[in-house]
């Protein structure tokens, strides 16, 4: 990691101190990422808890308030998101082995490589981009809360009959408090979400699509032999055994899905009778944000891909020696995997999928 990423590491760690949201921390000594006490964990946890219940609220206002077709696919739609974001954050027991990989990715100095430069420009640009994003909603679902506090999908809609608020005693200071606690969870969800997603998953796969490109430049100088790419498989296990499991499923699998209703329902309401330009370019725009991680993370996982199949099939060639070629018998290609599945050199297609999948939808409700 270069110091703007290390930085941009610990920015997230400590509004994730500040939110309790986070299980893990900066150590200022040690230059490194720790796991935060048992006592402290309490607080990490309960935040957890308070996640379940806030989505089980969610996904119950969906169905709880009859409204016109687009407006319960709106609700449907930050549902399903709040619910991936949980299941992102869902690291009961802390996995300790994320931990090791973060903190390996921030010691590791090989690759802070001036070539790298505007790879690793664009990569945080993109993780500026989705943490004002996540911070800019989560302010404008506190203040939707206070301004119509009868949406669907708002913990408020609870407490609301035919679009009428109940409360009528102190109605503002009510409003302003379910304002308020909309704030600190989605804040808290999405600040511990970015964490998995940004620091943990597009992070190591930069780290090794970076580390892949500068293995195959070393080897075609002369400065690195086949004995390297055993460098590049352990990485590849350590990172798969971390995002396999439940960050990267949800990534893969999730967020393309969210992409296309996000797009859709921004498309329709422009097109609707009653603009809301405000909400319409909020789901455009996150759907704008999306179709770049998305692209960026099933990009780098296929080039990763890519990159050592191409050079096993070329490296076969140069093996003089009988213990390397015994060696090179026993390699396989590099591939991140999800669930029980790996991205491969078509995988980046799912971006055409999902565009082809908002066209039909438009001209299904269109």
């Amino acid at each position: 990691m270069t110091k703007d990423d290390v930085d941009l590491l610990k920015h997230c760690l400590s509004y994730g101190r500040y939110f309790k949201c986070i299980p893990v921390d900066w150590d200022y000594k040690s230059g490194r990422v720790i796991v935060k006490s048992r006592r402290q964990q309490i607080f990490v946890y309960f935040s957890i808890l308070l996640n379940f219940l806030a989505m089980l609220c969610r996904i119950y206002s969906v169905s709880l308030h009859p409204s016109s077709i687009v407006a319960c696919v709106e609700a449907a739609t930050g549902a399903v998101l709040y619910t991936v974001n949980f299941l992102i954050r869902l690291d009961v027991p802390v996995d300790v082995k994320v931990v090791q990989m973060v903190n390996l990715i921030i010691c590791e100095t090989s690759i802070v490589d001036p070539q790298f430069s505007r790879m690793r420009l664009i990569i945080r640009l993109c993780l500026y981009t989705i943490g004002i994003t996540g911070s800019l909603i989560s302010a404008l679902l506190g203040i939707l809360t206070i301004a119509a506090p009868c949406q669907p999908l708002l913990l408020s809609s609870l407490r609301c009959h035919d679009s009428i608020f109940l409360i009528k005693n102190c109605a503002w200071l009510i409003k302003l408090i379910f304002g308020i606690v909309e704030f600190i969870l989605f804040m808290g969800i999405t600040i511990a979400s970015f964490y998995y997603i940004c620091e943990v998953l597009m992070q190591g796969i930069a780290f090794l699509w970076m580390d892949c490109l500068s293995f195959v430049k070393r080897y075609d100088q002369g400065t690195q032999n086949i004995v390297g790419y055993r460098k590049l498989q352990i990485f590849e296990k350590c990172l798969n055994s971390c995002i396999r499991p439940r960050i990267f499923v949800a990534a893969a699998l999730a967020i393309p899905g969210i992409q296309i209703m996000m797009c859709t329902i921004g498309v329709v309401l422009f097109r609707s009778g009653e603009v809301d330009t405000v909400k319409a370019s909020i789901f455009l725009w996150s759907c704008f944000v999306l179709s770049i991680f998305t692209m960026i993370m099933f990009s780098a996982a296929a080039q990763i891909s890519n990159l050592s199949i191409k050079w096993l099939m070329r490296c076969r060639w140069n093996l003089k020696k009988k213990s390397e070629r015994k060696l090179y018998k026993s390699m396989a290609p590099l591939r991140l995997e999800f669930g029980n599945n790996f991205v491969e050199r078509l995988t980046p297609l799912v971006q055409e999928f999902c565009v082809r999948q908002t066209v039909s939808f438009l001209l299904v409700m269109g």
